[in-house]
């Protein structure tokens, strides 16, 4: 067994040995205290003097899984305090809370009354209903909520990228294959994937115009995306990835589900209706709420969306303080990179709409504002504490990130 897998299997079972030696029914640890203990766990366990070196970036939910059958899942604590001024003010802290399972076997010998001239009895049906659900919910493992660890002596560059519409003739294939490349063989350089990065565009479309401008077939536009994002997991690049019209909607109006899901071969990357990213750079603590888009429109505004994504999804307040608050909100769909520094409450919000890498389509063109769609909108967050830089343009954020790396190894 990879001793990453077996300290982990080693420490969820002291947890539970701890919580049944101490009758404990429930126990809330904060994730940061988690990833300590853990640590302290494999140095003195096998004598690990850099346990960072071997901790994966899928800790917690490692840990959450080997809990069971006790019951974990991530929990916002928080509590009061006052500040230097004496306000009271709201500090949340990212948490697991473990619950033991009911160990009650106890049963009836009882036997139910049945109909027996029924031809089919309610309970055999519902047995069935609850088998097919829990199977088909164990094949689609449906993810709101992704948490990645980053550990670096680096600032990181995440590139927020969306609507390559792969297959489309309109595509800068030139300038997609660049950015592919400088984000595979650089260090510190990760991919926020925000849906759409397939064309598949299905023969029935209401307009005939864009299935005909496909350069090559569904099939391959699939095995294109399986490729590229196989090769995005082996080398840790993907931060997330997040559903899209194109490659999750057109299936699931014509074949009832989305086909994407079953290719990114990763449970812990994948949000098919959008949700939550918690990154932790270094222990520094990070929360991005992630859709493909949102309701509402404004021609004023490209970043109406998530203004409106940030106040009804992002932010819960308890008497003016934000008690459960995201710092970016990353949206795409259509097609015009925007940034806006959004204040609400007592913080700043980073609103992001991603570019896309067709500059041209006919089809947009005569029903859709045009701008220069290749901005690729990236943030970059820094190594020693909480800031995000959010650059417009992949090329003067690679200029910015790489002096920001030069410098800090002058330090």
């Amino acid at each position: 067994m990879n001793l990453y897998y077996k300290l982990v299997n080693e420490f969820s079972e002291n947890i539970k040995q701890n919580m049944i030696t101490n009758n404990k029914d429930e126990l809330v640890i904060s994730i940061k205290d988690l990833k300590t203990e853990f640590c302290k766990f494999a140095s003195e366990k096998y004598n690990i003097n850099d346990p960072l070196s071997i901790r994966k970036m899928s800790l917690t939910d490692d840990i959450i899984t080997n809990l069971k059958p006790f019951a974990a899942e991530r929990y916002y604590d928080w509590y009061y305090f006052l500040n230097e001024r004496n306000e009271k003010k709201v500090r949340t802290i990212l948490s697991i809370r473990i619950r033991k399972q009911n160990t009650d076997n106890t049963t009836t010998n009882e036997e139910p009354t049945t109909n027996t001239n029924a031809e089919c009895n309610w309970r055999e049906i519902l047995s069935i209903a609850k088998n097919s659900k829990e199977m088909l919910d164990k094949s689609r493992n449906d993810k709101f909520e992704i948490t990645k660890c980053i550990h670096t002596n680096n600032p990181i560059l995440i590139v927020l990228s969306a609507d390559w519409h792969f297959g489309a003739a309109g595509v800068r294939y030139d300038v997609l294959l660049q950015d592919m490349d400088v984000i595979l063989n650089n260090e510190d350089i990760y991919i926020l994937i925000v849906g759409d990065e397939i064309e598949n565009m299905n023969p029935n479309f209401k307009n005939k115009l864009p299935p005909s401008e496909q350069v090559i077939p569904r099939e391959l536009e699939i095995s294109f995306y399986r490729s590229l994002i196989s090769e995005m997991i082996e080398h840790d690049k993907i931060i997330a990835s997040s559903w899209g019209n194109h490659d999750a909607e057109f299936d699931e109006r014509t074949i009832g589900y989305a086909v994407k899901r079953y290719i990114v071969d990763n449970p812990n990357l994948f949000l098919p209706y959008g949700g939550f990213v918690n990154l932790n750079l270094n222990d520094i603590d990070y929360r991005f709420r992630v859709s493909h888009t949102y309701k509402g429109h404004s021609i004023y505004n490209p970043n109406h969306s998530n203004v409106r994504s940030t106040r009804e999804k992002g932010i819960i307040n308890v008497d003016d303080n934000i008690l459960w608050g995201i710092d970016a909100d990353i949206q795409a769909h259509g097609h015009i990179p925007a940034i806006q520094i959004y204040p609400i409450y007592n913080r700043h919000i980073v609103l992001v709409k991603t570019g896309s890498y067709m500059e041209t389509s006919p089809y947009g063109a005569r029903y859709f504002e045009t701008t220069d769609t290749l901005k690729i909108p990236c943030l970059i967050l820094t190594e020693d504490q909480k800031n995000i830089i959010p650059i417009l343009g992949f090329e003067p954020a690679l200029k910015i990130f790489n002096s920001l790396k030069i410098k800090g190894g002058n330090k």
